[in-house]
């Protein structure tokens, strides 16, 4: 039942006549500048930070066994690398991958601490490479912002702190905005920059947690027809109309756009454009 990803196509998928209801009321609530947030909960695994804590970059990745990060005070570089396992508890694969430089602020800072108005312990880039458990890319995401600290105001309460925007994404997720931080349990291990990544599965290291409140740039939408919206009886592809009502139990196919990247079994525009013909459609206009 399922097929490879399509982009940019109007597909249709079967429903019941109960869901068809339920997603025009919800469509009739939703305007075309209207984006409905995700949260997104990524589960990661082996997390390690590599603090530069030597200035000879010969020596960088260079010991195969665990380190021991040396104790540095403020302004270090950190690489952090951690496997994706899971994505909303699905499994999944995948790279996290973030370069933080610490900055240690507080409004009563200790000496060698930055003095600020927030309280925070890094700025950090970091980004999202998810991938099917297959290694099927999905897409990635790219956020930037304060580590440390509280999360962002009106941030879902499973995001328990930090406060990353989200920049941007690729695939799945291009053009994605929006809002991160950290949930519960986040513990990567810190190493020693000269500890060797390729042995971090091997060394092991801690689990982590981040949740992404993720604002997608477009928002499903109902083909509409001039008889109405693009509902279809399964069995010959008939508009549903108030002549050619919809059996209790029976599936309809439903026309959409703007669901992104879609891997279940579908049917392609060029079998709408046959449709459109047959019922004689003025008002719409494919892209």
């Amino acid at each position: 039942m399922m097929s490879d990803f399509a982009y940019g196509e109007p597909m249709i998928e079967q429903l019941e006549p109960q869901a068809i209801l339920d997603l025009f009321a919800a469509h009739n609530r939703v305007t075309l500048t209207q984006s409905l947030p995700v949260v997104l909960t990524i589960d990661v695994q082996d997390f390690v930070e590599y603090r530069q804590d030597v200035s000879d970059p010969a020596t960088f990745a260079t010991n195969p066994n665990v380190t021991t990060a040396a104790t540095l005070h403020n302004f270090f570089a950190v690489t952090m690398l951690a496997d994706i396992v899971a994505v909303n508890g699905q499994l999944a694969k995948g790279l996290y991958a973030a370069t933080p430089r610490t900055m240690a602020s507080s409004p009563t800072p200790a000496p060698g601490r930055a003095i600020a108005d927030v309280t925070r312990n890094s700025l950090r880039d970091l980004f999202f490479e998810i991938l099917k458990t297959d290694s099927t890319p999905i897409g990635s995401i790219a956020a930037f912002g304060l580590s440390g600290g509280n999360a962002p105001p009106g941030a879902p309460s499973v995001l328990q702190g930090s406060n990353w925007a989200i920049i941007g994404g690729t695939g799945a997720f291009l053009g994605a905005r929006g809002q991160a931080g950290s949930g519960a349990g986040n513990s990567p291990r810190a190493a020693s920059i000269t500890e060797d990544p390729a042995n971090r599965r091997i060394n092991g290291g801690g689990n982590g947690r981040f949740i992404l409140e993720v604002i997608p740039t477009v928002v499903p939408q109902v083909l509409i027809t001039a008889d109405g919206p693009a509902v279809v009886h399964s069995s010959n592809h008939s508009l549903v109309t108030s002549s050619n009502r919809a059996a209790p139990g029976e599936h309809l196919s439903l026309f959409a756009t703007g669901l992104g990247r879609w891997r279940r079994r579908s049917i392609p525009a060029s079998h709408f454009r046959r449709l459109l013909r047959r019922q004689s459609i003025r008002r719409w206009r494919l892209r």
